[in-house]
Parts: C-alpha cells; structure tokens; sequence
C-alpha cells in the first residue's frame, strides 16, 4: 500500500498537539513498517529530525507557503497529483478542494 502523509507541522518547535503527534506517528512508521511505502511531504526548511532512511519511505520536501491555506489548497494537492496513493493522511489542515477519490 502507498501512504502519503501531511507532515508540515511536525518540524516546527514547541512540538505540542498535532505538531508532536504527527512528529511520532512518522517516527514510529519509520521504525516499524516495513510492508507499506510511505511518501512524507514536509516543509523545506523543517526537517524532522528522523535520521533513518528506510528503503521504503519517500522524503519529500515541498516549498514553505504563504500561509497554511496555501499548504492545503494548493502545495500539498498539486504534490499529491503527481503521484497514485491508496491512502492519504492529513491531519493538521483542511481536505483540499481538488481531491481524487
């Protein structure tokens, strides 16, 4: 299964609330899952200090936005068209108006 997650928030500090959830939800799947493939789209700039590299995890770091509108409107969805998931986790913005699905 291909799994893309929103994980934008999650390098900003203070990591509290969705920032810190998803911070240990990408952590825990990058240490454990090895049978599904994960695409983590996250802000340039912010990584999330997860040094390992699975074979099966996609690092994909997208350009800061103006605004987290922006980020869940147009960023995340024009990322998200250029690929096929079977499921797509975003926990921290609005569904993107342009979905497929």
């Amino acid at each position: 299964m291909h799994i893309g997650i929103d994980a934008s928030q999650a390098g900003f500090t203070p990591r509290v609330g969705i920032p810190h959830y998803v911070h240990h939800l990408v952590g825990a799947l990058v240490r454990n899952d090895r049978a599904n493939d994960y695409t983590i789209f996250y802000q340039h700039g912010h990584g999330l200090g997860i040094n390992s590299q699975p074979a099966n995890i996609r690092w994909q770091p997208l350009r800061s936005p103006p605004s987290a509108a922006a980020w869940s409107q147009l960023r995340l969805p024009l990322a998200l068209a250029r690929q096929t998931f079977d499921v797509v986790h975003v926990p921290a913005h609005r569904v993107p108006w342009l979905v497929r699905g």
